[in-house]
């Protein structure tokens, strides 16, 4: 479900992008501004990322190439919509015997907004073979939201999510039962040195501690895993331009597993120290350490809804290494 992030994640990049362009903008008169903050416009956010995480025991290698598309107005940020695409082949080598060493995973997501409505829809495919493989291989859904609560401090979005996904229900014809309705509750807090944003869908809880100040620390909290980060930014009192330039510390605790169309799955769970640093919307590497890595198989012929992060699957030791990965992405 991480793609719901992608829109939301660049709609940050492209707002603090032009903010800080238009206070850039000093010799510019009050009418050009109000004339240009009255222009609709169109952005494309191409992105490409790369990463390499090696194992005493296993390498996994992923590629990741996306694509972004918005269309807002400064003068009413209220209004926007955005287009996503991604699509990340993976390559693992180490794997038991008869398990897939290429794994493909490709998604899309819509999302758009008028005053305190919101509509979104995503799709998002893991499998062996490329796209699709089988129902029990993909999971898509599509949603609304509305803004119950807008106030200075605290944010609070509610809606319903209807979900297609095999997660092993089955009806008395033996046939899958695909659909769910799920509640979306998102809700924010901010006040003076702490921010909190939470989301009941993606079982997430971001944490920022000090958002304003050159030392911050920000956490990703969904169980069972955790990245947690130290951040010195080279921008003070100017978020969200002051998330986008910085040097960070972290420690995590991640999982990834990918499903095959025949229901076998393996997973990969391990615990990191690394460095991070980000170069406003263009560039950002992450480097550091791997241990206490674990691998998970399974050939009961589960799906990709139900093969849960459960960390007592992962029993086989493969042993510790590095990590790195670089992103980088543009806007036109």
């Amino acid at each position: 479900m991480k793609l719901i992030f992608l829109p939301v994640l660049f709609l940050f990049f492209i707002l603090s992008g032009v903010k800080v362009n238009g206070q850039a903008a000093g010799n510019s008169t009050e009418e050009e501004l109000t004339e240009e903050a009255a222009t609709a416009r169109t952005i494309f956010v191409p992105s490409f990322s790369y990463g390499q995480t090696s194992f005493d025991d296993v390498q996994k290698r992923n590629l990741q190439l996306g694509l972004t598309v918005s269309r807002f107005n400064l003068a009413d940020r209220n209004r926007f919509l955005l287009f996503s695409f991604f699509y990340n082949p993976t390559f693992v080598e180490g794997l038991v015997d008869n398990y897939p060493e290429r794994y493909h995973n490709g998604g899309m997501a819509f999302m758009t907004r008028f005053n305190r409505h919101t509509f979104n829809a995503a799709f998002f495919a893991q499998t062996d073979k490329p796209i699709y493989n089988g129902i029990n291989t993909l999971i898509a859904t599509a949603g609304y939201s509305n803004n119950v609560v807008n106030g200075q401090h605290f944010l609070l979005n509610i809606g319903l999510n209807l979900v297609l996904a095999d997660v092993g229900v089955k009806l008395p014809n033996d046939m899958a039962w695909l659909l769910w309705p799920i509640p979306m509750v998102e809700a924010g807090w901010e006040y003076r040195w702490v921010r909190v944003r939470l989301s009941l869908l993606q079982r997430l809880v971001h944490l920022t501690v000090a958002p304003q100040s050159l030392w911050s620390l920000t956490a990703n909290l969904r169980y069972p895993n955790y990245d947690i980060t130290l951040w010195y930014r080279y921008l003070r009192n100017s978020r969200p331009a002051a998330e986008l330039l910085g040097i960070g510390l972290g420690f995590k605790d991640e999982t990834s597993r990918v499903t095959a169309g025949d229901g076998r799955w393996y997973g990969i769970n391990y615990t990191s120290i690394y460095g991070v640093i980000r170069l406003f919307q263009l560039v950002e590497i992450h480097s550091g350490w791997v241990f206490n890595g674990r691998a998970g198989y399974n050939d009961s012929g589960l799906n990709i809804a139900n093969a849960v992060n459960i960390r007592q699957n992962y029993d086989i030791n493969i042993g510790q290494g590095f990590f790195f990965t670089i992103s980088a992405r543009m806007m036109f």
